[in-house]
């Protein structure tokens, strides 16, 4: 690392006079994905307690900034923030522009699943798009098995084949043969049921709407 990026990226290491635990913060002020300033904290035997953490804005405008926690098992469940917050905490690809972005419900239940990532992005973008389908989704295992998945990946996958759907009537059977992938991502969106009066859409939670295959066959007047 040569010195101009030194102060794009810098790691500094910080010890406490009265207890072993260490932390390293990273300062990135440049994140590759969407050149904003990432600060990541790390930890070497953290002291057993609350930790308070102040942030001094150093430039002469307003600003905001998001916390996350790491996910999965590289933490306890006895770490965890005192007031979080379930919005926001759509991930990597989820947030990325110009794609379809689904999260996911059990339609027996008609509730939101209790692992799915609410939006909206940082910047305010409208995350998820669409619901569909997650809860106990019949598809092909290996060795030719048949079971059952459940998640984000679920309806992903159950949206994926009513893509494929629109795609072999728009270009197999010669309907709409210069229909793009942006297309059909405003042909769900704009086809979603919103249906449920105790909402208004779009929300953080269902996006746009349910995913529904007869609404987009209606925008197509068929």
């Amino acid at each position: 690392m040569n010195i101009q990026e030194s102060f794009i990226r810098s790691c500094n290491a910080f010890n406490f006079i009265f207890e072993e635990s260490k932390i390293w913060v990273n300062n990135i002020t440049l994140e590759k994905e969407n050149g904003e300033q990432l600060i990541l904290i790390r930890f070497e035997d953290p002291h057993e307690g609350i930790w308070t953490f102040d942030l001094e804005n150093l430039e002469e405008e307003a600003y905001t900034f998001q916390a996350w926690l790491p996910s999965g098992n590289l933490i306890t469940d006895e770490t965890y923030f005192l007031k979080p917050s379930p919005y926001t905490t759509v991930t990597m690809p989820g947030t990325a522009n110009n794609l379809l972005t689904v999260t996911a419900y059990d339609p027996q239940t008609k509730s939101m699943l209790a692992q799915s990532g609410w939006g909206y992005t940082r910047d305010w973008r409208v995350i998820p798009d669409v619901t569909a389908p997650g809860n106990m989704i019949a598809c092909a295992m290996p060795n030719g098995l048949y079971g059952n998945l459940t998640g984000t990946g679920a309806a992903t996958a159950f949206t994926t084949g009513v893509i494929a759907m629109l795609f072999e009537w728009a270009v197999v059977r010669g309907n709409y043969t210069s229909v793009t992938g942006s297309d059909v991502n405003q042909l769900i969106i704009r086809g979603a049921d919103r249906s449920n009066a105790s909402y208004v859409f779009p929300n953080p939670n269902w996006g746009y709407g349910i995913l529904d295959i007869y609404g987009i066959l209606s925008k197509l007047n068929l």
